[in-house]
């Protein structure tokens, strides 16, 4: 009987079912709520009627969890989308490429490095890579790189800066640790959750450097190819007006991160910045807007389905349920409550 009541349990069921659905590649977005859905019916709530009660209202509901989270995630993918715009990182990425050098480590760890301060100093996420990568393609099959270790090194970057410093894109999602750990009555901060988190960052540096000086030491020869460089060939001439605003708006955004611990507004602000002294024309704004939405306006809808899909199965009962039946499972045994 025990194990019938764990087997459908509302979160079992909902996580089965999102598992299921991913891995058949159906968009996470309409998983979630596909998989949102199957978890209330399991819970016994409403599907429909009346009341604020019913799966949908209770989904709705919920994207105010995550409505703060969502909004820093399109501010920033603004913010990263104008600094592209205006070229400053294609200009660092061109010279960092031609400055690289001869020796493999040293391009590997020029890598991690831009990789880690595109997440938290230079928002950007990604939209370094196309700038960075096909101008040094040619430069690391001349090094005879594995490249498996050139995406050890890019993971890495984009990866361990968010998990273990509270700073960036790392601020966003510590936060969402600590809200979450709170509101179901284990008070946590931010600090708490960095002060444990940095863990998680030490074993990930240990797995990267046995990627990069063991698993992928080896020199590996690649066929050499014509790399699709436009978008760095594209970047020419010195820097102006534009990119020393944006780089007074880069600074902007740190200062008013460290002071106000609110990434929404200091995203905001270093828009502003850029907005006020022309690195952003004012024709331009809904564009730059659209590109931030390409950009992180996924993940940002993401965190609201998120948000309302916690509300749901909440709202089923079935994480207490769970919950006291792991308990009477385990007993006392820590190490198996551990695992």
């Amino acid at each position: 009987m025990q194990i019938l009541n764990i087997i459908f349990n509302p979160v079992i069921v909902s996580v089965v079912v999102l598992c299921a659905l991913s891995l058949a590649k159906l968009n996470v977005l309409l998983a979630m709520i596909v998989a949102c859905v199957a978890g209330g019916i399991a819970g016994h709530l409403p599907l429909f009627g009346d009341g604020n009660h019913t799966i949908m209202a209770l989904l709705c509901d919920g994207f105010s969890t995550n409505a703060q989270t969502a909004l820093a995630y399109i501010l920033l993918g603004t913010f990263a989308e104008a600094i592209t715009a205006t070229g400053l990182a294609q200009i660092i990425s061109k010279k960092i490429s031609k400055i690289i050098g001869t020796n493999k480590f040293i391009l590997l760890a020029v890598l991690t490095v831009i990789a880690c301060m595109s997440q938290n100093i230079v928002p950007v996420h990604i939209a370094y890579i196309p700038i960075l990568i096909p101008p040094i393609l040619q430069v690391m099959n001349k090094l005879k790189i594995d490249r498996r270790a050139a995406a050890c090194c890019t993971a890495f970057g984009l990866e361990v800066p968010y998990i273990a410093i509270p700073f960036g894109f790392g601020l966003i999602f510590q936060t969402v640790i600590a809200t979450n750990l709170s509101k179901n009555g284990m008070k946590v901060s931010v600090a708490d959750v960095s002060a444990v988190n940095w863990y998680l960052g030490a074993a990930m540096l240990a797995a990267l450097l046995f990627a990069v000086f063991v698993l992928y030491r080896k020199p590996r020869e690649y066929e050499t190819t014509e790399a699709d460089t436009r978008a760095a060939d594209a970047v020419v001439g010195p820097l102006t007006k534009a990119h020393y605003v944006t780089i007074l708006a880069i600074i902007i955004v740190v200062v008013v991160q460290v002071i106000s611990k609110d990434l929404s507004l200091s995203s905001l602000a270093g828009l502003t910045t850029m907005i006020i002294f022309g690195a952003i024309k004012w024709n331009d704004i809904d564009k730059q807007l659209m590109g931030g939405v390409k950009l992180m306006g996924l993940i940002a809808f993401v965190m609201l389905i998120a948000g309302g899909y916690a509300n749901v199965i909440q709202a089923t009962g079935g994480v207490e349920e769970l919950v006291h039946l792991g308990v009477a499972s385990m007993g006392q045994n820590k190490l198996v409550a551990a695992f």
